[in-house]
């Protein structure tokens, strides 16, 4: 049977092995501080570890390294944005929140896990991980690999995983880096990216996910990396090439990452954070009772799960309200699922003229959520801005508003320079929300 990630099939054959390939590639990475400095590579028995036959073992690393990295996206992404406002009474993650983070930040997005607040390293390790498998992967043979494992599909799912990290590297930083891990412990340093450089190098993983996966015939992987691409292609700003992708993607799909409360790492990160229990993040208020249309007398969306806590405001005022959508620390994420490929089309639609291809895509969406059909205005700008406000609802915690924010230049509220409710004033948002190349990668990289 083909090495596959469809829901059920790739996880139930990685439950034991998955934390044993997770640590083994980790230590591996932490060895020399996830690519930012170099240590003695002597602790690390890599090369017994690291070959073809114990491929399943370092996939199970790889994937759980991104299911991680993922979950801290989104949560960091969600207080860059308008998603969540932290809800901690000690400041050192108010600089998140008020959208004001300098790249000296070591203690949380620079060079904290992914279960303390950082992403950088952890989306990094994760680009490594994926990255890694591939190269040991294209240098063997079938013969090679384990019984009833597929070299094409194994391939396939790696580099979707390897296109996913780099969407997430492109979305969330100004710059960022692409170094690699040596079979001999040595690092071959990156050198600084732009975010469309990031997104072409994406979209090279995606490519070659896709054509791995229709080798093997493996179609989850291979919508998997159709949406993945697309994704990157709107990012880009390339609409007809993004839609083609998307217009590939079947209506039922839908692709999740497993999560579970064994331990901090494979908790679900988001609802760690916020939750009937713990509001370290509180959903913001413009998802709070959200609505559409966006009246008082509109239908609650149901896609926008969030409820106020009965408990009394913190001493700054702020009224914590828990999201719902994901119920315990062991609901799954999405990845990529067909509701955002449609997303994606409606606004090649939108972008292109068709404003009616795009009120239809909305209204679909509409209907199965059980709301009424969109009663806007149908000029070209006035539906571009529904498709927009429909993302941040559909996909709402998945991880895609930040890229939204930055992509469309969307001004948040509170605006920029206004007063934080902790002292300070709110910095940027729209395009300039990204977070800096952190100063740890610029010290630690003699490229810089």
């Amino acid at each position: 049977m083909p090495f596959q990630i469809q829901p059920g099939a790739v996880h139930r054959s990685r439950r034991g092995a998955r934390f044993l390939g997770a640590a083994v590639v980790l230590a591996t990475l932490m060895a020399c501080d996830s690519l930012l400095n170099v240590s003695s590579p002597s602790r690390i028995p890599a090369k017994p570890i690291e070959t073809a036959s114990n491929s399943v073992l370092l996939a199970s690393g790889a994937e759980a390294d991104f299911d991680c990295a993922l979950g801290s996206f989104i949560v960091v992404g969600g207080e860059l944005t308008d998603e969540f406002e932290d809800a901690t009474e000690t400041a050192a993650r108010w600089i998140v929140d008020r959208r004001a983070v300098p790249s000296d930040n070591g203690e949380l997005y620079a060079a904290d896990d992914c279960d303390g607040g950082g992403t950088y390293i952890p989306i990094n390790r994760a680009r490594e991980s994926a990255d890694n498998l591939i190269r040991i992967l294209s240098a063997a043979t079938d013969a090679d690999m384990p019984a009833g494992v597929s070299r094409d599909s194994l391939i396939g799912v790696m580099s979707a995983y390897a296109g996913y990290a780099r969407v997430m590297l492109g979305e969330m930083f100004c710059s960022s880096v692409i170094s690699t891990l040596n079979p001999d412990g040595t690092i071959t340093f990156g050198s600084e990216l732009t975010p469309a450089q990031m997104f072409a190098s994406a979209d090279s993983m995606f490519t070659a996910a896709i054509a791995a996966a229709q080798a093997d015939g493996d179609q989850t992987t291979l919508n998997m990396a159709y949406v993945g691409r697309a994704r990157t292609r709107l990012d880009l700003g390339d609409y007809a090439a993004a839609a083609a992708d998307a217009e590939l993607v079947p209506a039922s799909f839908n692709f999740k990452v497993d999560e579970s409360t064994i331990n901090s790492r494979r908790t679900n990160r988001i609802w760690a954070e916020s939750n009937l229990g713990s509001t370290a993040s509180s959903v913001g208020p413009r998802y709070q009772n959200m609505r559409y249309p966006a009246t008082a007398g509109g239908t609650l969306d149901p896609r926008v799960k969030a409820v106020q806590l009965n408990a009394p405001p913190l001493s700054n005022g702020l009224v914590q309200w828990a999201q719902l959508k994901y119920a315990d620390g062991a609901t799954a994420i999405p990845v990529a699922r067909a509701a955002e490929a449609q997303l994606i089309i409606a606004e090649a639609d939108v972008r292109g003229g068709d404003v009616n291809g795009a009120i239809g895509i909305i209204n679909d969406l509409h209907a199965a959520a059980g709301l009424p059909d969109y009663s806007g205005p149908t000029d070209q700008a006035s539906v571009l801005n529904a498709v927009i406000d429909e993302r941040s609802r559909e996909l709402f915690l998945e991880g895609q508003r930040l890229g939204d924010v930055i992509r469309n230049n969307i001004q948040l509220d509170p605006p920029e320079g206004t007063a934080y409710r902790n002292g300070g004033k709110y910095g940027p948002s729209g395009n300039k929300l990204c977070l800096l190349l952190p100063d740890n990668e610029r010290q630690g990289n003699p490229n810089f």
